[in-house]
C-alpha cells in the first residue's frame, strides 16, 4: 500500500482520537456541573489518558516521523472543531 494511504490513516485515526477525548471530556466537564464529584474527573482523566498514552506508544513504536505528525496535526483539528461547536452552540443560546 501507499505510503499516502498510511498518511490520510494517521490524520484520520488522530482527528478521532481528539474527537473521542475531548468530546468525553466536554461531555465531563457538562455532568461535573451537576454531580459536583471529584471522583468522576479523576476517573476520567486517568481513562483518557491511558487510551491517548496507548495510542501515542503504539504511534511511536510502529510509524514514521511523517504519520506522527499527522496524527498530531489530526488530534489539534478535533480540538479546533470542538471550540468552533461549543463557540456556536453558547452563540445560539445567547440569542
Amino acid at each position: 500500500m501507499s505510503s499516502y494511504f498510511y498518511n490520510a490513516i494517521a490524520f484520520l485515526s488522530g482527528f478521532i482520537m481528539g474527537g473521542l477525548y475531548f468530546g468525553s471530556l466536554f461531555l465531563q466537564l457538562k455532568k461535573l456541573i451537576n454531580l459536583n464529584s471529584s471522583f468522576i474527573v479523576i476517573i476520567g482523566f486517568f481513562g483518557r489518558f491511558l487510551v491517548i498514552g496507548l495510542c501515542l506508544f503504539l504511534l511511536i513504536k510502529f510509524a514514521m516521523l511523517l504519520q506522527i505528525l499527522l496524527f498530531f496535526i489530526g488530534f489539534i483539528t478535533a480540538l479546533i472543531v470542538m471550540i468552533l461547536r461549543v463557540k456556536k452552540k453558547k452563540k445560539n443560546y445567547e440569542n
